[in-house]
C-alpha cells in the first residue's frame, strides 16, 4: 500500500497542467503500442523511481526477438524470463489499453480502463546492453508484460489481458528481498475486481 501511494505521487509529478490531468483514461492509452517509452515503477537500492522503459524486449543474443509479453503460467520455465523475474521486476503503469477482439469479422476494437485508479501491471525489464550484436547504440531499458488468462467480464474481448497487481501485492513484487515462492504466489492470486473494469468498442479506429 506504501508503494502505492508512492506511485500515485510519481504519476502527478509526471503531469504538468491542469489540462492534462483531466484526460480520460482512454485518451492515454493510444501511444502504448510496442516499441515506444512508457513508465515502469522499479526498486533501486530500496528506492522506488520511474522509469521510462521500451515495451518490448530485445535480447542482445537475438536482435530478431521483441519480447512484448511473458506469460505467467510458464514464466518460471524458461531461464531467460525465470533470471529476470526474480533479479528485474517493474510495475508498468498504464491507465488503459486497446484489445481488438478475437475473431472479430468487423475487427472491433475495444479500450479497457479502471474506473477508479491506473493499472499497475506487473512485468520484467532487462537492460540490454551494446555489443556487436545489439541494434541499440547505448545500453536502454526495455520491458516485457505479463500476461494471464482474461477476468470473466472482459474475456469476451480476448482470452488474455495484462496481469494486474492487486494493490497490497506491489511492495512484495518490487522489493529485491521477495522469494521465489512469494512471487509465485502473487502470480498465481493475481486478480481483479470485475466491478473496478469497465470498456466500450471504438469505432472507426484504423
Amino acid at each position: 500500500m506504501k508503494t502505492y501511494q508512492k506511485i500515485k505521487e510519481l504519476m502527478e509529478k509526471e503531469v504538468s497542467t491542469e489540462e492534462e490531468k483531466k484526460i480520460k483514461s482512454i485518451h492515454v492509452c493510444s501511444d502504448f503500442v510496442p516499441g515506444k517509452k512508457i513508465n515502469c515503477i522499479v526498486n533501486e537500492d530500496t528506492t522506488i523511481s520511474i522509469k521510462k522503459m521500451i515495451w518490448g524486449i530485445t535480447p542482445s543474443w537475438n536482435t530478431k526477438v521483441q519480447i512484448t509479453n511473458t506469460r505467467a503460467e510458464n514464466i518460471f520455465s524458461k531461464q531467460y524470463n525465470k533470471s529476470l523475474i526474480m533479479q528485474n521486476r517493474c510495475v508498468i503503469i498504464i491507465k488503459a489499453y486497446i484489445e481488438k477482439k478475437i475473431n472479430s469479422i468487423s475487427n472491433e476494437e475495444y479500450v479497457i480502463f479502471n474506473n477508479n485508479t491506473f493499472l499497475p501491471v506487473a512485468g520484467i525489464y532487462d537492460t540490454i546492453k551494446s555489443t556487436g550484436l545489439c541494434i541499440w547504440k547505448n545500453n536502454v531499458l526495455q520491458c516485457s508484460m505479463i500476461t494471464k488468462m482474461a477476468e470473466k467480464k472482459i474475456n469476451h474481448i480476448h482470452h488474455r489481458m495484462p496481469a494486474i497487481l492487486p494493490i497490497n501485492s506491489i511492495d512484495i513484487w518490487l522489493s529485491k528481498k521477495s522469494t521465489a515462492i512469494e512471487i509465485k504466489k502473487i502470480i498465481t492470486d493475481m486478480r481483479i475486481q470485475n466491478n473496478d473494469m469497465s470498456f466500450y468498442k471504438i469505432r472507426g479506429r484504423k
